[in-house]
């Protein structure tokens, strides 16, 4: 029988890569499609690859019709049915229902009692941890919003940087640079609008190079095989590279050396990503997030498939530490969905999306073996390149 692989997630490009990571692989593949607002059953694209067996559709702030679909649907009797979750809610609602899920399932989880994936989550928590073991990390004040009141602003330097505290409590909406006292006062009073907010306000550092770096660790031993550099930034979903470089782990080991003691730290077991940045010969930890990152597919890509790995240490048949696989080479790869959004919405031109597309190492989309959700892709692609040749014409 083969081993069930369930991947929960609400980004199509990003299961896509979980999917054909875990298929070619030669595992079975269910996927809980998350939305937020009224569930809508239309099966999106990835959901067409053929290495997908089954498909459910779930809220994402539905946290107990999660579980319920996980119990009802993807339990077997004859195995521990392996989770992947693809998202920081998807995480965080499994490791809290780990009692209610451990006779049937393996998933990731933190191997300290009374700590959960939701408590490593806290930014301030991680920002100290990673001061504690000698990162660089910017300067931070964390502000705790109650009943729309906000507290006195004290200590913070400017230019600064608003985020939520922890990911479950606000997404990228969050993120404002303020220049100045005012302009933080009245960022906090648009977030005091929800009532209750706990913000985290740190010193703006000047971007030169953004990194992010993939993983796989069981708690005790860690797997870096390689350093995502960022080249071109998507403008509609911030934080996520449209393009960018998969490197060698050369030049940067004693950083990662410094990253796989974090993690250790963590006493987390799963797939994970760290982002990082480089200022004025600074790198500088941005922050760890408890699931496969964005970019993740690009290890796949370079045959290194982190996904694989971690269901075969969850069910007893790798053990991570005698790993040694390391990214070889550079390539530049491509989101395509990151690159279509921007397209759409006016940042970049087509020939632009063209030229990205052409020139690519690595495409997330295409696939020779797997060429249906290619397909579907495609005819969006045209859809929205007839939109925009359109608009330009009535301009002229």
């Amino acid at each position: 029988m083969r081993q069930k692989v369930v991947i929960i997630g609400h980004g199509y490009l990003s299961r896509l890569a979980l999917i054909r990571s875990l298929g070619q692989a030669g595992y079975y593949v269910s996927v809980i499609v998350t939305m937020y607002g009224k569930v809508d059953t239309t099966r999106p694209l990835d959901c067409f690859s053929k290495y997908v067996s089954d498909v459910y559709y779930c809220n994402a702030k539905d946290n107990d019709g999660l579980i319920k679909i996980l119990l009802e649907h993807c339990a077997c009797q004859d195995q521990k049915v392996v989770i992947i979750p693809d998202s920081d809610w998807s995480a965080s609602i499994i490791d809290k229902n780990r009692n209610l899920l451990k006779e049937h399932f393996l998933f990731p989880h933190v191997n300290e009692r009374g700590v959960y994936v939701s408590d490593l989550m806290d930014k301030e928590r991680q920002k100290q941890l990673a001061r504690d073991i000698g990162l660089t990390t910017p300067c931070t004040t964390t502000l705790k919003i109650r009943r729309g009141v906000v507290p006195a602003l004290c200590g913070i330097n400017y230019p600064c940087f608003t985020k939520a505290l922890t990911t479950m409590g606000g997404g990228k909406q969050w993120f404002r640079r303020c220049d100045t006292e005012d302009e933080l006062n009245k960022a906090l009073d648009a977030f005091a609008k929800g009532g209750n907010a706990d913000i985290l306000v740190e010193d703006f550092i000047e971007i030169e190079k953004e990194y992010a770096v993939v993983g796989v660790t069981d708690g005790e031993n860690v797997l870096v095989p390689g350093v995502i550099q960022f080249v071109e930034n998507c403008q509609c979903h911030l934080g996520i590279a449209r393009k960018g470089m998969i490197l060698p782990i050369e030049g940067y080991e004693v950083l990662l050396e410094q990253f796989k003691q974090y993690v250790r730290e963590t006493h987390f077991v799963g797939l994970f990503d760290i982002d990082f940045l480089y200022s004025k010969g600074k790198y500088y930890f941005c922050e760890m997030n408890f699931r496969y990152g964005g970019s993740g597919y690009s290890y796949t890509k370079s045959s290194i498939n982190l996904p694989a790995m971690f269901v075969q240490m969850m069910i007893g048949q790798l053990d991570i530490s005698i790993v040694n696989k390391k990214v070889t080479k550079k390539c530049i790869y491509v989101n395509e969905r990151m690159l279509l959004d921007d397209l759409q919405n006016g940042y970049i031109s087509l020939n632009q999306f063209n030229t990205a597309v052409r020139t690519a190492d690595i495409s997330f989309i295409n696939d020779k073996e797997d060429t249906e959700p290619q397909r579907l892709f495609t005819r969006n692609v045209r859809r929205i390149k007839v939109k925009y040749l359109l608009k330009k014409l009535l301009r002229r």
